[in-house]
């Protein structure tokens, strides 16, 4: 999620975002996220009913600062019970708490059993049967790393001489289609956990998502978003109990898709809406 200033003011593509929504809804959206107070972006009211809106961001940029606390340089990780450093291939982003609890275990046993990588295509049979390299590749599979391979150097060194870890993120996903487009948003919106949160305990009626796509964002949800005319899922989401209406917006050319229970799926270009 992307928070509010210290000072209590919008960023700017919460001001985007509300000054659409307010001409779109023709209706006033409040501040609600003043400084820090963990709650939603923004409040408002809508055919009688009390609305909550959260604006987040689903791109690669925004998504690394999840891993706050453990950056050091650029993207590196660190684990100082590692004897050497790492590079992984993840699909989309691991939250940061299944790191301590996967991601840094399962790196310690390939250490302890003198591996070097992790490659499931290649060593599918050794990880089956061996108990503990099954454990690994089940962990993997769970935070959705697809490969590791260990290094004897990193362009990052830290400060303290612990190894570091660089995940690489999947953008390698290729357009299947808006169908495709949105499972893909599903997984992560159900991962966001301070979105939802925020969404829930904001006791509103109708609790509104609001994501922005950029340059950054994976190309299997952002291809969706590049024509003019275009098209729209053919299935409701399936969204946690925290989100109501979704909003996805492409920030770069305007374009996106709502979903309000009512009336499913529609089309949106924020350039040329007034």
């Amino acid at each position: 999620m992307v928070s509010q200033n210290q000072n209590g003011k919008e960023r700017a593509e919460e001001f985007t975002a509300r000054k659409f929504l307010e001409s779109f809804l023709n209706l006033n959206l409040e501040l609600a996220d003043v400084g820090g107070t963990s709650q939603v972006d923004y409040k408002f009211s809508k055919d009688n009913l009390k609305c909550s809106l959260e604006v987040s961001r689903f791109t690669e940029q925004t998504q690394k600062g999840l891993w706050k606390g453990y950056f050091h340089g650029q993207e590196m990780l660190h684990f100082p019970l590692l004897r050497s450093h790492w590079i992984l291939s993840a699909r989309g982003i691991p939250k940061n708490k299944d790191v301590e609890k996967y991601i840094f275990p399962a790196l310690h046993t390939l250490e302890r059993y003198f591996l070097e990588s992790y490659w499931p295509s290649l060593q599918s049979w050794w990880f089956e049967h061996e108990r503990e390299l099954k454990i690994v590749a089940e962990a993997f599979e769970i935070v959705g790393i697809e490969s590791a391979q260990s290094r004897a150097q990193m362009f990052c060194q830290d400060d303290n001489l612990m190894f570091n870890i660089g995940i690489t993120y999947g953008n390698n996903w290729m357009y299947g289609g808006p169908d495709s487009a949105l499972e893909i948003l599903e997984e992560y919106i159900g991962r966001t956990e301070d979105n939802l949160e925020k969404l829930a305990q904001s006791g509103a009626d109708a609790r509104h998502l609001w994501l922005w796509l950029d340059e950054h964002s994976l190309r299997g949800v952002s291809d969706a978003f590049k024509e003019e005319d275009i098209a729209l899922p053919s299935r409701k989401p399936n969204l946690p109990l925290a989100v109501t209406h979704l909003w996805i917006v492409n920030e770069v050319n305007g374009l996106g898709w709502r979903f309000e229970p009512e009336s499913g799926w529609s089309k949106l270009n924020t350039l040329k809406t007034k």
